[in-house]
C-alpha cells in the first residue's frame, strides 16, 4: 500500500458516515501496512464509543500482525 494511499484511507476513519469508516478500518487492516501512524489510529479506534468501530479497528488489528 502506498503513503498516499495508507494516508487517505487513515482520513476516512474519521468520516461521519460508519459504513465508510468501517471500509476505511478494514482495508487497512487487509494491507498490512504496519506504520506507526496506522497501528495508533486503529488502537484509538479500538475505544470508540460505536461498538461495530471497535471491532472493525480490533479485526483489523489482528489482520495487520496476523502470520503469513
Amino acid at each position: 500500500m502506498t503513503p498516499a494511499v495508507s494516508t487517505r484511507l487513515l482520513e476516512l476513519t474519521r468520516d461521519l458516515n460508519n459504513d465508510i469508516r468501517i471500509a476505511a478500518i478494514y482495508a487497512l487492516g487487509e494491507g498490512g501496512n504496519a506504520t506507526l501512524s496506522a497501528v495508533n489510529r486503529l488502537l484509538e479506534l479500538t475505544r470508540d464509543s460505536n461498538n461495530d468501530i471497535r471491532i472493525a479497528a480490533t479485526k483489523a488489528l489482528g489482520r495487520i500482525f496476523r502470520s503469513k
